[in-house]
């Protein structure tokens, strides 16, 4: 009879024949399975470690107004970092993939920032207030008397009339309206181009929310179960590199709030420029050369003459004030 190598020989002892044959098994006999753990594990110097045990409700104890997905992020974070490794690969990239993406935005937005035509459009705006500024009915229509010292410049030297100024004003503000026009569609495409990189903004400012939070609750438990022993010197390092990671991604935080708060106002700037030309100064520019013209042909500018381009100058000069701050 050939023999099983390793086996046990269950073959050759004699049993009745009402009892079930036994099962041969080569290589030895069968072992009952050992139940599996779920948590995770890692081999360290031979010895298996598991990682470190966290969940929702301690992450949100230590951050009680951390949103869900954050929480949900956090844990995946604090899950899949790796403290055992000899050369601290997770610990030293920690979040280095938030701070490209927030370069990354930062460099996309000063490309918009720095386009010509938004240069130039704003130069122009900027000349429009500078003009409608020299164009105040009170200053050109100012109803006193002439000290002596500016009768006798007048006399050395003559001021242009109230109607030369406001005629070569007229002029040059026209001139600039038109060249905010040619670059309306400009602007229009950059404010739109902004405002695609906004949903970015929330989704990075919820990463490092997540990351600074992982960062904190991982130091935290290190510190807690640090002993002493053959790893001691080695989590003691980890604990202190995470620590420089986690500073700088609070650093990130506060550059990445302040960028917020510019791409808002620089969008905002943008759209108020592609508006300027096409809703306050084409609606209301018409009724504000009409309204100074018959002031300026009155003999004595007084009265109505006077009240009405009062009125239609600080509606104007308001409405484009507006539009400089937002």
């Amino acid at each position: 009879m050939p023999k099983v190598l390793f086996g046990d020989q269950g073959e050759d002892q004699p049993r009745s024949p009402a009892s079930p044959p036994v099962p041969v098994t080569l290589f030895g006999t069968p072992k009952a399975m050992l139940p599996k753990s779920t948590a995770p594990k890692v081999i360290v110097g031979g010895v298996p470690r598991e990682r470190i045990q966290c969940s929702t409700d301690e992450l949100s104890a230590l951050d009680p107004k951390a949103s869900a997905r954050v929480l949900a992020n956090a844990l995946r974070l604090i899950n899949t970092l790796n403290l055992d490794d000899a050369h601290f690969d997770d610990v030293v990239r920690f979040g280095a993939e938030l701070q490209r993406e927030h370069g990354a935005i930062t460099e996309a937005e000063l490309a918009i920032a720095n386009h010509p035509s938004i240069q130039q459009a704003q130069t122009a705006f900027a000349d429009v207030l500078a003009i409608f500024e020299s164009l105040d009915p009170d200053v050109l229509f100012a109803d006193r008397t002439p000290s002596l010292i500016e009768t006798l410049g007048q006399w050395i030297a003559p001021k242009p009339r109230a109607a030369m100024i406001f005629r070569e004003n007229y002029v040059r503000l026209l001139k600039r309206i038109g060249e905010l026009k040619t670059h309306g569609l400009v602007l229009a495409n950059a404010a739109d181009s902004l405002g695609a990189l906004k949903p970015r903004y929330a989704a990075l400012a919820d990463r490092l929310a997540a990351a600074t939070l992982a960062a904190n609750f991982i130091v935290g438990r290190l510190r807690e179960s640090l002993a002493e022993g053959p790893l001691q010197a080695h989590y003691s390092a980890q604990i202190d590199s995470l620590e420089l990671r986690c500073a700088s991604l609070l650093s990130t935080c506060t550059t990445l709030e302040m960028g917020r708060l510019t791409h808002d106002v620089l969008r905002r700037n943008l759209s108020a420029l592609a508006n300027a030309s096409y809703g306050v100064l084409e609606e209301n520019l018409p009724a504000f050369n009409s309204a100074y013209t018959a002031a300026l042909t009155s003999r004595q500018p007084s009265g109505n003459a006077l009240t009405s381009v009062r009125g239609i100058y600080k509606k104007l000069f308001t409405l484009l004030k507006e539009r400089s701050h937002e």
